[in-house]
């Protein structure tokens, strides 16, 4: 596989990890989860879910794929999970754990106007967030400014077929950035903050958003090790984005136990860190 291939398969960040994971002596293969049909699996110690970033476009095909998978190799993550976290509608089951979260509506596909006004006076804000409840990268996501339907009639038309999660916008998106926190095996590996461009909201480096690693300080670590204790289960990797209310507290905006990135060229150390943590999982599950 050349390296081209290799970057569309495993996309740039992962590809920082593979030195690491050789002085393991641990072999990686790069497959496109669309050839399942066709692969040996049971060749494989472990399969790792990594940049899968069109599932979302075929969300029941994936889970099939994974539900073969894992019964000829172990997967991680645990498939059952991957069914939960696939649809973020997840978030309502970790508020009710306790977990503090960007307040939220879910509405079912069929989506209109009238269904989003009132959330204006429900949430006290001039401006909401709408996106899909499957879907990844800011795809479909969109801030609705009050008072002026007729300007978002295309962006609201793909609702129609998609459900909807709308949340109220928060400024400090546009101030501060989103923080995402990076664990292995339930550890924090690293922080990185990332600041939308001017007069954007979303934080991808693709819609020119700056990211840089941080230093997580105590309150927000805490807060993504609570995360972890509600999901109850060892995880080989996940990644928690928190943002901060008016109030100045931090609100879970998204848990990425699928495909998150992992910002390796960003944090010294954290292709080590993720090698390590792979090892110990081989060693651990050692037959």
């Amino acid at each position: 596989m050349d390296a081209e291939e290799m970057t569309r398969l495993g996309g740039d960040d992962d590809l920082e990890a593979l030195s690491q994971l050789s002085l393991h002596k641990i072999s990686v293969e790069f497959v496109d989860w669309h050839d399942w049909k066709t692969i040996n699996w049971s060749r494989y110690l472990l399969v790792i879910i990594r940049s899968t970033w069109d599932y979302h476009h075929h969300p029941n095909e994936f889970l099939v794929a994974l539900d073969a998978i894992q019964k000829q190799v172990p997967l991680q993550t645990p498939l059952h999970l991957v069914k939960e976290n696939a649809n973020k509608i997840y978030l309502k089951t970790l508020l009710e754990k306790g977990i503090p979260i960007v307040p939220t509506k879910f509405i079912s596909k069929g989506l209109t106007w009238s269904d989003i006004e009132p959330l204006y006076s429900y949430f006290g804000v001039d401006k909401l967030v709408i996106k899909p409840q499957v879907g990844l990268g800011s795809v479909d996501t969109y801030v609705l400014r009050k008072n002026d339907p007729s300007r978002y009639e295309a962006e609201l038309a793909c609702f129609l077929e998609k459900d909807a999660m709308i949340q109220p916008f928060r400024e400090s998106i546009q101030v501060e950035g989103e923080y995402s926190l990076i664990l292995f095996n339930g550890l924090l590996s690293h922080c990185i903050l990332k600041t939308p461009q001017n007069g954007d909201f979303r934080s991808q480096k693709g819609f020119g958003a700056i990211q840089r690693e941080h230093k997580a300080d105590d309150n927000l670590k805490a807060l993504a090790e609570d995360v972890m204790r509600k999901i109850g289960e060892p995880l080989l990797y996940s990644r928690v984005d928190f943002i901060r209310n008016p109030d100045g507290l931090f609100e879970l905006m998204e848990l990425e136990i699928i495909e998150s990135s992992f910002f390796f060229s960003l944090a010294p150390g954290s292709g080590d860190r993720f090698a390590d943590a792979v090892n110990d999982w081989l060693l651990a599950n050692k037959k």
